[in-house]
């Protein structure tokens, strides 16, 4: 009994420490507002998601991902591109290596049983990255998950089944002014460009 229950044991910490290795919780300095404010009907108000770029462990694994609405005169879309890479050294030089593309992408937020899926469209790029558009009314519930600060989960799969699990909290709005109809993610679809102390002006 004592040969066969411990074999067992061992694999199921094993398992346990893989599951745990796979969720991380990014820090609130990996989230900044990246913006064009909307003139002319044309421009784009998101979120760039770096996780982990602020980590010095080797090896890692580094996220990169956008959230953006998206204007183009009467078109307006939600959309997403995502990568990840390993890092196997602090040399900023030195190229990161790209994981395989991922294949499913998720959102959640926390106090909604409802999960916001995004439609992946087109091909990976050159790093594996990958794009694709959310539908408009669980995006805009996503995108005030984000001004407000809720909590955010962010599931991705891989080509190679691998899988992450990412929370990270948004970037509320604590100006004494902002907030409500004046939140800055509001004043960029107005044309106006938002100040917070993490925000990304779009050249």
């Amino acid at each position: 009994m004592t040969a066969l229950r411990c074999p067992l044991a061992l694999l199921l910490t094993l398992a346990a420490t893989a599951v745990s290795a796979e969720s991380v919780f990014l820090s609130s300095d990996d989230l900044f507002f990246a913006y064009r404010p909307v003139v002319g009907g044309r421009g784009l108000c998101g979120f760039q998601i770096r996780g982990n770029h602020r980590s010095t462990k080797i090896p890692r694994a580094e996220w990169d991902i956008n959230i953006d609405e998206i204007v183009a005169g009467d078109i307006r879309i939600a959309g997403i591109s995502a990568g990840a890479f390993n890092v196997l050294s602090n040399d900023r030089t030195g190229t990161r290596q790209p994981r395989t593309p991922i294949t499913a992408f998720s959102f959640a937020v926390r106090g909604s049983s409802d999960a916001i899926a995004a439609k992946i469209v087109g091909s990976p790029n050159a790093f594996n990255a990958v794009r694709g558009m959310i539908d408009a009314e669980p995006a805009a519930g996503l995108f005030k998950a984000f001004y407000t600060g809720q909590l955010i989960t962010i599931s991705l799969t891989y080509q190679d089944a691998t899988t992450d699990s990412l929370q990270l909290y948004g970037m509320a709005d604590r100006r004494k002014f902002g907030g409500g109809k004046n939140n800055y993610f509001a004043e960029c679809l107005r044309g106006l460009a938002p100040y917070t102390n993490s925000s990304r002006p779009i050249p």
